[in-house]
């Protein structure tokens, strides 16, 4: 009888140890699959935040604007941002500025210099080298670009006078800028005679 009983007892302890192994297996299998999960989703959130960063990093330029400008120096700004956005961060332009040579609409490109020319100015005083000359519309060919010409440019067409150079270049600055030449249409005082008259002579790139 004490032999049965040993035995049982035996058998009792056995499977309480086999229940107290496979628990603290299972609790401990838990617990490094959660540890795993918490390290994986920390690296991910890491990761994402370092595409981020980089994203952002490819996403702005930084410009020069230089001349009438009222805060003269570099900017950074983002990808896409037009010369009007460079003149709102610059302060604004000077009185001395001349408008009807600021080609607002234009899209600036990273490391470009901006110069902002005087009433009184000619293009030829300034010793800047700039990739984006406000100043100047003038390309590898004879064309003149009216989406970038100046007064003094425009009144070089033929049927172009002072008044309707000056009107050329309010609609551009208005529509931001022209999409073809026969939008020149739309101008006051200009028709399709007056467009045919230089058609081969102007381009808007």
């Amino acid at each position: 009888m004490k032999d049965k009983e040993k035995i049982i007892g035996s058998i009792c302890i056995l499977v309480l140890a086999i229940v107290f192994l496979i628990s603290g297996y299972l609790i401990t299998r838990n617990n490094s699959k959660e540890a795993y999960e918490d390290i994986f989703i920390e690296t991910k959130d890491i990761n994402n935040e370092e595409k981020r960063d980089s994203t952002f990093e490819e996403e702005v330029i930084v410009v020069d604007i230089k001349g009438k400008i009222k805060y003269p120096k570099e900017y950074t700004l983002k990808k896409g941002s037009r010369i009007r956005d460079l003149i709102t961060m610059a302060g604004g332009l000077t009185e001395e500025a001349d408008t009807n040579r600021v080609h607002f609409s234009k899209t600036l490109n990273d490391e470009d210099c901006i110069v902002i020319y005087g009433k009184e100015d000619k293009e030829e005083d300034s010793n800047i080298v700039s990739s984006n000359n406000i100043g100047s519309s003038s390309s590898s060919s004879s064309k003149i670009n009216i989406n970038k010409a100046t007064i003094e440019e425009l009144t070089q067409l033929s049927g172009i006078g002072p008044s309707k150079a000056k009107a050329i270049i309010e609609y551009r600055n208005a529509n931001n800028g022209f999409k073809s030449i026969e939008e020149l249409a739309n101008v006051d005082g200009i028709g399709e005679k007056t467009i045919d008259k230089f058609r081969d002579k102007v381009d808007i790139r």
